[in-house]
Order: C-alpha cells, then sequence, then structure tokens
C-alpha cells in the first residue's frame, strides 16, 4: 500500500489562502467559547442577584423587627435601672414575655437572637461572581452587608452583657461593687441596644435607595407576621411601625 502526502500548495496565494482558513476557524471557535462563558458567568450572575436580594430581604424584617420592639426594650432598662437606683434589696424585675416565648428561668433582659444570613453574599466573593458586577453595585452590596455583619456583631455582644444581668431577674441584694457592676452592664445594654436600632434603620434606609423593587404586598405580609409574632411575645408594648424596601 503506498501512502500519498499532501500536496503543497501550488501557489503562495493558496497557501496564505488556506493559512486564513484555518486562522479564521481557529478565532470563530475563540470567539464561541468566549460568547459561551459570557453566557455561564450573566447566569451566575443572575441566580446570585436572586439569592442576594432574598438574603437582604430577610435581613431588613429582622431589622424592622428590632425598631419595632424599641419601646419594650427600652421600657425594661429603664425598669432595671430603676431598681438599681434603689437603695438597699432590689425587687425581682423579670423582663415580661408572651407565652410564644418560654424559658425554665427569668430572665432580666431579653432581645432577640436572629440569624442573620450572608451565605449567597460569601458565595459570590468566593466563586468570583463578584468580578462581574460593576463597580457600583459592588460598592452598594459590600455596604449593605457590612451594615448586617455589624447587627449580628451587636446581638452578640448584647447577649453576652444580657446574661450578666441575671441577677436582676429575682429579688435580691448585693454588695456596692457588685451593684456598680450591673449598672456597667445596664448601661453596656443601652449602648448596644442604641446602635442596633441605630444600625438597623440605616440597613432599611440603604435597601429603599438601592430600588430593589421588592413586592410591595409580600414585604406587608412579612411585616405583619412580624409584628403579630412579637405582639404575642412581648405584649402591647411592640410598636406598628411601617416597612417600606423601596
Amino acid at each position: 500500500m503506498h501512502l500519498h502526502a499532501p500536496k503543497p500548495p501550488h501557489s503562495w496565494s493558496d497557501l496564505f489562502r488556506e493559512v486564513g482558513v484555518i486562522a479564521v476557524g481557529i478565532l470563530l471557535a475563540l470567539a464561541a467559547e468566549q460568547v459561551i462563558e459570557a453566557l455561564r458567568w450573566r447566569e451566575q450572575v443572575r441566580i446570585a442577584e436572586g439569592g442576594i436580594k432574598a438574603e437582604l430581604r430577610q435581613a431588613s424584617i429582622l431589622a424592622y423587627e428590632r425598631l419595632i420592639i424599641q419601646p419594650c426594650l427600652r421600657g425594661q432598662i429603664r425598669v432595671l435601672h430603676d431598681s438599681l437606683a434603689q437603695p438597699g434589696p432590689w425587687a425581682a424585675a423579670p423582663m415580661q414575655m408572651g407565652t410564644l416565648i418560654r424559658s425554665e428561668l427569668p430572665q432580666a433582659y431579653r432581645a432577640p437572637n436572629r440569624l442573620f444570613v450572608a451565605d449567597i453574599w460569601k458565595n459570590a466573593l468566593v466563586s468570583g461572581v463578584i468580578g462581574h458586577l460593576t463597580a457600583d453595585r459592588v460598592t452598594q452590596l459590600s455596604e449593605l452587608y457590612y451594615t448586617i455583619n455589624e447587627l449580628d456583631r451587636l446581638q452578640g455582644e448584647e447577649t453576652r452583657a444580657a446574661s450578666r444581668l441575671a441577677a436582676m431577674s429575682e429579688a435580691g441584694d448585693a454588695s456596692r461593687d457588685t451593684r456598680i457592676g450591673l449598672r456597667g452592664d445596664l448601661a453596656e445594654i443601652d449602648r448596644i441596644n442604641a446602635l442596633m436600632a441605630l444600625t438597623a434603620q440605616q440597613l432599611i434606609e440603604a435597601q429603599q435607595s438601592a430600588h430593589r423593587h421588592y413586592d410591595k404586598a409580600a414585604i406587608e405580609k412579612d411585616r405583619m407576621e412580624m409584628l403579630t409574632y412579637d405582639r404575642a411575645a412581648r405584649g402591647a408594648c411592640v410598636a406598628d411601625l411601617p416597612l417600606d424596601l423601596g
């Protein structure tokens, strides 16, 4: 059997033509690959944006809860302050809670301990999706999630400070130094609660300016569910505030 080698081009023009055909084929293949890659990233961005929108909505509802229970929390802080200000033994000052929240032991101060989720945002950072958003969009989202992280951090500090006030849920007496320590813990709770209320308001306002186009009926449903829950858990001290996320 005889193998026939390919015939060489008859002229330079034939050679250039064949090379041109190959080059065009390679360029078309690269262009098609880039289009496919761009479409893949566009889909990844779309999925991430949907998840981020849901995370921000949940965080905003939790921020709203912090605002509507302010009368309850501030009222209890005043009760504890007045109790510590009285000379001699203090009267029991447990925080009054409804039947929805049960615990074996009374608590002097009880604020919500909520889960602020940022999984989609963290995944966008790790996966590279963030690199396919505009610089303005990245800045906007970074600021929103920083605010959410601050709420979560302050919540942890508040929980630890509240645990140090446990003694005031029951009648008792203490040395001068212990009483001073309790006043310091109460002042810390007052500071944290004020910061959390301010940060919660900032998160909601940032959502409004972001124009995320949430379904107003769905947001109102979330608002009423949160209001109903907290009214049952804490009583009439819960404020009925409006909620607009833009």
